[in-house]
């Protein structure tokens, strides 16, 4: 029975990612290169939904596909698609170029504001708002509190985590990669980061780990 539910799991799993995969293939489309906007939330989107598949499916191997914890991916992919947009194609231009005379200067600078300001102040804190909404089970649970303090408790690890592929992305973004398509290529090549959070951040029973590890602690401190 065991094989045969992970069977079934697995196969609505990729069907799902198929169709998820085809939003993203719309980059050929007209409509595209009209509201490149629409191609980041998409190819964002099918990102996180396959990175938490493979996650689930591959490296956990669960029995049963956590759907919850997939739609909070592919919400999270689709809705940061126009602020990505924003920051990776029109904020070097419209805003760094007039300021910067060289492209070292530019990609630079970029590093510094995606890692010190991009990152963990409007990244991070998205995800995090996401993920205490879907896994809220009081509606009257104060969850601007709870997700920040859920971002004081991890956002560091998770910058450290993200900075070497930060890096290597800017570089490779703004010295090769045209403005609109600088987002789908972060969905590319952004698979390994969407493995390690699907894993770190996105089982709720992994926080729950966390939270019983650290009672664990407090009452053998105490005894």
């Amino acid at each position: 029975f065991g094989s045969s539910s992970r069977r079934r799991s697995g196969a609505a799993w990729w069907m799902a990612t198929r169709v998820a995969a085809r939003g993203a293939a719309a980059g050929s489309r007209p409509w595209a290169a009209a509201a490149p906007w629409a191609l980041a939330a998409a190819s964002l989107s099918a990102r996180y939904m396959l990175g938490d598949g493979l996650t689930q499916q591959l490296i956990e191997r669960r029995k049963e596909h956590d759907w919850r914890r997939t739609f909070l991916f592919g919400s999270f992919g689709a809705t940061m698609g126009a602020p990505a947009y924003l920051f990776y194609a029109e904020f070097p231009s419209r805003v760094l170029r007039p300021l910067v005379a060289a492209r070292w200067q530019l990609i630079v600078s970029m590093i510094c504001v995606d890692w010190a300001v991009f990152l963990p102040g409007v990244y991070l804190p998205t995800f995090y708002g996401f993920r205490q909404v879907i896994y809220s089970e009081s509606p009257s649970a104060p969850l601007a509190q709870s997700a920040l303090e859920y971002w004081r408790r991890h956002v560091l690890t998770d910058l450290t985590a993200a900075t070497p592929l930060l890096v290597t992305s800017d570089v490779v973004m703004f010295t090769a990669v045209p403005a609109k398509w600088r987002v789908p290529f972060l969905s590319v090549i952004g698979l390994f980061w969407v493995v390690y959070i699907s894993l770190a951040r996105g089982s709720r029973d992994a926080d729950q780990k966390h939270h019983g590890g650290q009672l664990a602690d407090s009452a053998e401190a105490k005894g």
